[in-house]
Parts: C-alpha cells; structure tokens; sequence
C-alpha cells in the first residue's frame, strides 16, 4: 500500500498550498484567545505531517525565524523538491524529512528523535489514508504533541460527502478499465458531462430533475470545469478517500487521549446551519450540537483543533464560548468592512451586520490592515471595552474580524521608511523566477497571494530606495525589456504597459496588496 501510495504522487505530484485555517499564527491566537496557554510562535516547534512541497509552513517559517519548523512526508519527490525550495529561498529554520508516520512510531529512536511540538498540522491527511495510517497519525499526535499544544486536522465530512461519494464512484467506476491519469481524468470529466446534460435536459421543476440536487450538479461542474487535475487525482482518484461525521473523528480522537475542542473557524463550532449562537451546558453537548448542525447544513470539510484531554477540561467553560471565560484582552483583532447607511458588509464576504455595529466596524477600519487591541478599538469610539466585548466575539466567531496572538502592525510602503522584508526576498525571487512554481505564495496571515513573475519582480522592487513613481518607472522598463503587457480585468483593454496612469495605480495596487499581507518593514 505504501507504494502506491508514494507511485501516485510521482505520478502526479500534489502543487503545495498554504491554508489559513492552519496558519500556526491562527492556532496561536486560538490558544491566546480560549486560555490555552500555549507557547508563543516566535520560540515554539511546528510540526507538520504530509507537508507535501512546504508551502503550507514555509511562509509562517520565513515570518518566525526564531521558532523551528518540521514537514514530514511519504513521498520522496515532495520532500526533494521542498528540501531545494527552502535552501534556495534561505529558510534556515525548516527541515523536511522523507518518514512513513506508521514506521515513526514503531520505532522509539525516531520518536524520541522527533521531541515534541506546541503545534502540529495534518491538513488533507486523516480521511485520505486507510484506517491503520489513521491510528498512526493520532498515536504520533498524542505522543509529540506539547502539554499545552494544539494540533490541526482537517476530514472530508458527511453528511455533506455523501453526494460526492456517488460522483467518485462514478468517476470510479468508468475509468476502471485504465491505467494513465491522464485517461482517467478525461474520461471521468466526459461522464459527468454527460451527466449534467442527462440532467439539464429535463425542466427544473420536473420529477427527472429533483432526483439530483443542486448542490450535487455544482460540484459535478465544479470537477469538469474548475478543480486542478493533481486535486482530482488525490480527492477522487485517490486509494483512500474515507469521510467521517464529526461524531466519529472525535470518539477516534479519544482513544489516543486527544480532545476535539473546535473547528478552526470558530463559526462550524459557535453557530448553527441558521447562524444562531450555538449555547450549550458542556462540551459534550456543543459537541452533539455542531453535528445536528452538519446535517442541516450538509457540511462537507472539517478543519478539527486538537489538544490532550487534560486541556480541554481545564478550559470547558471558554470552549462554550462564554465571554467570561475568553481572553478577549490576549489577542488582536483586525476586520475590513464596508459600510453603508442600511447595512454594513464585512469585505470577505463572511457577514451583514446591523448598523448598530457601525461604530467598532469603523474603529476596524481606521486601524485596518494592523492589528488593534480591545482598549484601542474601545477608545477610538469612545466606550469601555466591556461594551463591545459580546459584538467583538461575535465579528470573531463568524468569520468577519481576525484574531491575533500579538499585536502586528502591517507598514505601508514609503521610501526611505519601509522595504520589502529582507527575510522574504528570496521567497518572492522564487516566485519571480519561476514560471509553474510549486507552492503558493502566501502573506504573513497564510492567506494565498496571486502575483504573476512580473508582479513578483515588482515586488522585489521595493527596497525603500525608489518612491512609487520611481517603481513604475523601473517596472515599466522591466516589462518593455521583457516584452511583457498588461491587461486590465474589468475592461479587457491590452496594451496598457504604455498608459502611464493605469501603470502608476497598478504600482500602488501591488504596494497596498503587499501591505495588507506583512511584507514591509522599518528602515533600521
């Protein structure tokens, strides 16, 4: 089994993303917000296991050069090539090692070797692997994970999986006669064409129809028209594609002594498929809430947060979401929104508030895209914190306001002030330099960036020497030596790389897209 597993991954090799729900700096804020106590990023030891390529720990590497960084991963061609990513871009504090986890922990001298970890990740791992890998992963958790520490797993769900799983049998089923991915993948691609087709010729309302949902019909277009082909191969190809209710995946947990304390996003765990708060006596009780909620809102993805039994007993009472109980003073918060006179509508599409909330949104705004504390937030309009705290941890809990264990202040770029952060110059020269990179370029939070090489070459641009006039200058000389032009979106015009002015706000465009990600720091 261990070979085909690494022959599919030669085969295909899975392109590296990183995932902000497992950013080591929101399980940070995580801990500082529920009292967990856990260690600070800047001195702690990140672990993560099918780290593929690295992406998803390379950037939090390159933001935290004192803390150390571990990827572990069965295939030898992710870890070669994550191996020459991180040399290259100078990550000093990252190793990747090539380990079976089921062979790590039969074996005490590697265990031990390992020492343990305040945060481990294991994004798209547990339902992808047969039931013995599976021990293996919570057996690993359990035995490296620090006293205080929390580990992230993310699982394909039902009930929310159990429509796809009848497009993967299909997909299955009429590609079994072949052997290149490449046939598969076309062949599976023209079945669910022909299924869509079957479906769209019937009217909407009719009996033909209703046999197939909405929701299913989409994610059969979305797997023709919108996945990449390394996704298909290793969601719907893959030997093991194995979901669990939540149910199931805490009481695993529990026989290696981990404790399911909440979803990454906070709102999976605090509100219901009606966005109603989700208020229960213990956590055994939230627990069973949150999977009623599952089958209501046939969810499909968990992102689960781990820790040892022994934490989250101590810490039931902020794990019910009881503002008494949080640490609202511990963390930083930051949220973007738009607000108009009726309503007002956070910019990452999470959430509409009442206009009663117009004023913190605002106070979000001024200080947006740093980092404010609660006494700030509450000074700024005029108001004792304890007034806000209920509206705050709400912004939290749904998604619409980001939550940080220490205060980051986000600089704006300004010549003879700010540059580029020299610590991120070789990772954007490699994404300046290569044309099919392997990783994805990610801002200091773990949200993904999508900079074309030239945008990354601007980007390299800004050494604080140059104002913004003087980096389009460069940049359009750069563009005309290369014989690169530019296309604006929204008007399809071509050609622009001569209109001074579209050039000019572009410029600025990718100065404030690099801002609101971290990538700028003082001129010592």
């Amino acid at each position: 089994m261990k070979q085909k597993v690494i022959a599919t991954y030669e085969s295909t090799p899975y392109t590296s993303r990183a995932f902000k729900a497992s950013s080591p700096l929101r399980l940070e804020a995580i801990s500082a917000l529920f009292g967990f106590k856990g260690k600070e990023l800047g001195s702690c030891r990140v672990l993560e296991l099918g780290c593929s390529f690295g992406a998803n720990i390379i950037y939090a590497a390159l933001n935290a050069p004192s803390a150390e960084f571990v990827g572990i991963d069965i295939s030898p061609v992710h870890i070669q090539k994550a191996q020459k990513i991180a040399k290259d871009i100078g990550a000093k504090n990252l190793e990747f090692l090539e380990a079976d986890i089921c062979e790590i922990i039969a074996d005490e001298k590697a265990l031990k070797s390992l020492g343990k970890f305040d945060y481990i990740i294991a994004h798209g791992l547990y339902s992808w692997v047969d039931d013995r890998v599976k021990d293996a992963l919570f057996m690993l958790i359990s035995k490296t994970l620090s006293q205080n520490g929390l580990a992230y797993v993310s699982f394909n769900t039902y009930p929310g999986w159990k429509q796809r799983d009848i497009l993967r049998d299909l997909m299955l089923f009429s590609t079994s006669h072949l052997e290149r991915d490449d046939e598969r993948l076309s062949r599976a691609k023209s079945v669910l064409k022909a299924l869509l087709g079957y479906a769209n010729s019937f009217d909407e309302n009719s009996e033909q129809r209703a046999v197939f949902s909405k929701a299913f019909l989409e994610h059969a277009k979305d797997i023709c028209e919108l996945y990449d082909d390394f996704y298909l191969m290793h969601e719907h190809f893959e030997l093991s594609n194995d979901p669990k209710y939540l149910s199931q995946f805490v009481t695993h947990a529990s026989k290696f002594d981990l404790a399911y304390l909440l979803d990454s996003s906070l709102s999976a765990s605090f509100f219901d498929a009606r966005n109603q708060v989700l208020l229960r006596p213990s956590l055994t009780e939230r627990i069973k809430a949150e999977q009623y909620s599952d089958f209501l809102s046939m969810r499909c993805f968990r992102a689960a947060i781990l820790s040892h039994s022994k934490l989250a007993k101590e810490r039931e009472s902020a794990l019910l979401g009881r503002l008494e109980s949080l640490e609202l003073k511990s963390v930083y918060y930051r949220g973007n929104f738009d607000i108009a006179r009726h309503e007002i509508t956070a910019k990452n599409g999470s959430v509409v508030l009442n206009t009663s909330a117009k004023a913190l949104a605002q106070a979000l705004n001024n200080f947006y895209p740093s980092f404010a504390s609660i006494s700030e937030l509450a000074d700024a309009i005029n108001t004792e914190p304890k007034s806000i705290c209920a509206l705050l941890l709400q912004l939290v809990f749904i998604g619409a306001v980001e939550i940080s264990a220490k205060k980051l202040e986000f600089l704006a770029y300004k010549k003879g002030k700010t540059r580029l952060k020299e610590s991120l110059r070789g990772y954007l020269e490699y994404f300046a330099t290569t044309s099919k990179p392997k990783i994805s370029l990610a801002g200091y939070m773990g949200e993904i960036l999508s900079l074309e090489p030239y945008e990354a070459h601007l980007a390299l641009l800004f050494d604080g020497k140059r104002d913004i006039k003087e980096l389009c200058d460069d940049f359009i000389s750069y563009l005309e030596k290369n014989n690169i032009d530019l296309k604006d979106e929204q008007t399809g015009l071509f050609g622009l790389r001569k209109d001074y002015d579209f050039m000019l706000n572009y410029t600025k465009q990718i100065a404030k897209t690099l801002q609101n990600s971290g990538f700028f720091e003082k001129i010592e």
